[in-house]
């Protein structure tokens, strides 16, 4: 069993890395980009609601079902508050902050090198 999932692992395209790939480079730009609102206007919703967006317009890029679609965009949701919520209330401390921001930044990076 092990072995199909290697072989169908190895079938995939290089395209398909590829895009996920740059996916993932542009999310991270757009979550700088909205971190920088965040500064500005301390809107927790408006920022929260700007990168959900985008995350639904990456995710149109990928073969989902409708429900893997409600999934993701209620997940990008609820991670996307929490995250500015978090960066928000620890905006005095520097290197928590930093913390935070890195340590949100790199899920999907992480999740694409375990092939999720």
């Amino acid at each position: 069993m092990q072995q199909t999932t290697l072989r169908v692992a190895a079938d995939r395209p290089k395209t398909l890395d590829r895009q996920r790939t740059e996916s993932h480079l542009l999310s991270i730009l757009v979550l700088v980009a909205v971190v920088q609102l965040l500064n500005r206007t301390r809107s927790i919703w408006l920022c929260t609601c700007l990168y959900g967006g985008a995350g639904v317009l990456f995710d149109l890029f990928e073969e989902l079902t409708v429900f893997e679609r409600a999934v993701s965009v209620v997940l990008n949701i609820g991670v996307a508050y929490l995250l500015f919520y978090l960066l928000l209330r620890f905006e005095d401390n520097r290197a928590l902050w930093w913390t935070i921001l890195i340590g949100f930044a790199s899920i999907p990076v992480v999740l694409a090198f375990a092939g999720a």
